[in-house]
């Protein structure tokens, strides 16, 4: 069992912080972004077993975190979604189903291929993320 407290400290500023991310600009300096998530960290007490961890939930973030935080806590990595949710993304849901009666061995192919590639950017993700307290992600461990 996991057991962590979050001690708020300061009413006008939540224990999550503007985890939003896509609020901001693709121009926004990773560190700053980062660094929304300090007063979060620090405010934890983690009881039992419990060790840090952190789920930046964007690309670069991974890295960043990384290295900054090095093993001092368990960083976790983006949802890559599922082979028929990055195809729906790509055609459209609806599209995509009209594509199984339409052309079920394309989409049959399509998914296969969209395997192949969501198991290297999860290996990718994997690699980058190796550190002491190992990884927390979506998907397979």
């Amino acid at each position: 069992m996991v057991l962590e407290c979050v001690e708020s400290n300061n009413e006008a500023t939540p224990h999550y912080a503007s985890i939003f991310l896509g609020n901001y600009g693709l121009d926004t300096p990773i560190d700053l972004l980062l660094d929304l998530f300090v007063p979060r960290l620090e405010a934890i007490h983690y009881l039992g077993d419990a060790f840090p961890r952190f789920w930046p939930n964007f690309g670069p973030g991974i890295q960043a975190a990384v290295e900054r935080w090095g093993d001092q806590l368990s960083i976790g990595f983006t949802d890559l979604g599922g082979n028929l949710d990055i195809l729906a993304h790509l055609r459209g849901t609806q599209q995509l189903l009209l594509d199984l009666i339409n052309a079920p061995q394309e989409v049959d192919r399509l998914v296969r291929e969209t395997n192949m590639l969501w198991l290297k950017c999860y290996e990718e993700l994997f690699k980058q993320t190796q550190h002491g307290h190992g990884i927390t992600c979506w998907g397979p461990c």
